[in-house]
């Protein structure tokens, strides 16, 4: 009799929109139901321009850097970009420190994985770079390649 006192309802609702039944059919119950409180609850939906997407000007007036920020961002181009993961693979290789540990460290592993990013962005945006991208994503994966068979022969030495 105690057990019955103890057990408090509990109810299992199946809230799957989409299920089959004992024929393998699939059924689509609709929406399942929504707890009141979540109901109730409304999250605010983001302003937007009846054209859409807000413009580039609007973008840049919103998310103005703070005048207390002191770093300088470099201009997003397709250069910046290969560099910035080349110094990424370079800190990998142990080549670089870590700028928030000033320790250097090598992690084989991520260095060939962002070798490979390059490899496959080389590969992705072949026919639409310019000459000197052409020839600035060629020399990178050059460089990184060898340095990685280099820090590859250091580690079994």
């Amino acid at each position: 009799m105690k057990d019955e006192q103890t057990k408090s309802e509990f109810k299992v609702s199946d809230k799957r929109r989409i299920v089959v039944d004992d024929q393998g059919n699939v059924v689509d119950r609709g929406e399942p139901e929504k707890p009141a409180a979540a109901a109730e609850a409304k999250i605010p939906e983001p302003p937007q321009k009846s054209g859409g997407e807000a413009s580039e000007e609007e973008f840049e007036k919103e998310c103005e850097p703070c005048e207390d920020d002191w770093r300088q961002m470099p201009p997003i181009d397709f250069a910046s970009f290969v560099f910035s993961l080349s110094t990424s693979t370079m800190m990998f290789l142990g080549l670089l420190p870590d700028p928030q540990t000033k320790e250097q460290h090598v992690d084989l592993a991520m260095a060939k994985h962002h070798i490979d990013i390059l490899g496959l962005l080389k590969d992705k945006t072949k026919g639409n770079l310019n000459d000197e991208e052409a020839k600035f994503i060629d020399q990178s994966l050059y460089d990184l390649r060898l340095l990685f068979v280099q820090a590859c022969n250091a580690k079994t030495n």
